[in-house]
């Protein structure tokens, strides 16, 4: 995960996202682990999810997961009450100290795909 490549997907799916004091962001995303970093990066995300409980209040949900079956990927999921929130979330030292933390570990950009709820405003 090269640095230049966070910082390009983050402007795309910026521009994607539509603002809204009622809107609640929801994202998952999935890292690519190269073949024996699995548990480097699943401690760094452990540690991760542990300070961004700790220290973000208008993140609801961040929750590592692998898939039951071995496939190398490690999947995030996240839930903001704002976008503000969620820019506050990736200039935090504990953000930044992940993207370290793994930079050499995985494959290629983050793949990150942004959720809404499905209520009566969204369909």
């Amino acid at each position: 995960m090269s640095t230049a490549g966070i910082c390009v997907a983050w402007r795309e799916i910026k521009n994607k996202l539509i603002r809204g004091d009622d809107l609640v962001i929801a994202l998952v995303a999935v890292l690519k682990i190269k073949p024996g970093m699995e548990g480097k990066v699943a401690q760094a995300s452990l540690k991760m999810a542990e300070a961004v409980s700790k220290n973000e209040k208008e993140c609801l949900l961040y929750e590592p997961y692998i898939p039951l079956e071995e496939s190398g990927e490690l999947y995030i999921l996240e839930k903001y009450t704002s976008i503000e929130a969620l820019e506050t979330h990736r200039h935090t030292n504990h953000y930044l100290e992940f993207k370290e933390a793994v930079k050499d570990s995985v494959e290629g950009p983050t793949q990150v795909t942004l959720l809404k709820s499905v209520n009566k405003k969204t369909i």
